[in-house]
């Protein structure tokens, strides 16, 4: 039997040249392009850095299903019903209790649930992180953590895209906390800031937080959302949204760019 080709690793231009050349073409070498074996090392960071998000987000949806509860308190259901009614939600949103959440949360793509650790917290307290995640819902804010998501999964090798995550993810933050405090008299806005700390007690575990809102977050976060509670400056997200579009479109030219010179 014939012996196969051997194969030769070579650069992008050494495999345009070797085409090209008589003497190739006469007696064809299996060539591979530096170009392509890149791409493929790429596209499988990619994939595996989506599965495991995916993996994560599927574990905690059967958390929820197997552990979460309604809620039994008649008056939290009844701040919870006046809050939608107030950010004109008309859509269903569920309000659960998850024993062992480290704080309220908000997820779900399609099904939204607004997730509480307990029923413990004041209704002044309700109502004020009721208010902070429907105005997450409104914005839809999942979405644009989905879009944030997918663009550090496709720049998985980058640490900007892991930077870039968590500034956005702040800016979120900021931006939803300036909506809720708005039309709020300073004294309410102090009180606000309250129940951004009392929630911080409870963090102690780690969740998928680029697909899911949670009330709290790091201490330095925590920080800047409340010196940023009292600064009357509109805060704004769409330039975390834009960065991330790009950066996805980046990936995508570049690799139908790889894959132009592999063929």
């Amino acid at each position: 039997t014939d012996e196969a080709p051997p194969v030769q690793w070579v650069s992008r231009a050494e495999a345009r040249q070797a085409a090209s050349s008589p003497k190739t073409q006469a007696n064809p070498a299996k060539t591979i392009s530096v170009g392509a074996i890149l791409g493929g090392i790429w596209l499988c960071g990619a994939l595996l850095a989506l599965c495991l998000q995916v993996f994560a987000y599927i574990r905690f949806q059967n958390c929820i299903r197997q552990n979460a509860r309604g809620v039994y308190r008649t008056e939290l259901a009844e701040v919870f019903e006046r809050e939608k009614e107030r950010k004109k939600i008309a859509r269903r949103v569920a309000l659960l209790v998850l024993p062992g959440a480290e704080c309220p949360m908000l997820m779900g793509f399609v099904r939204a649930k607004l997730l509480i650790p307990d029923e413990t917290m004041t209704l002044q307290d309700a109502e004020y992180i009721f208010r902070h995640e429907l105005t997450h819902y409104n914005h839809r804010d999942l979405w644009l953590k989905a879009v944030l998501l997918l663009a550090r999964c496709m720049h998985w090798f980058n640490p900007a895209a892991y930077l870039m995550l968590r500034a956005a993810s702040e800016d979120i933050e900021l931006a939803c906390d300036h909506a809720v405090s708005a039309d709020m008299s300073l004294a309410e806005k102090k009180r606000y800031g309250e129940t951004i700390l009392r929630s911080v007690s409870n963090q102690v575990s780690r969740r998928p937080a680029a697909m899911i809102s949670r009330f709290s977050g790091d201490k330095e976060s925590l920080m800047k959302r409340l010196q940023n509670l009292f600064d009357g400056r509109a805060k704004k997200r769409g330039g975390a949204f834009l960065l991330a579009v790009m950066m996805v479109l980046a990936v995508v030219g570049g690799s139908f760019a790889i894959r132009q010179d592999a063929g």
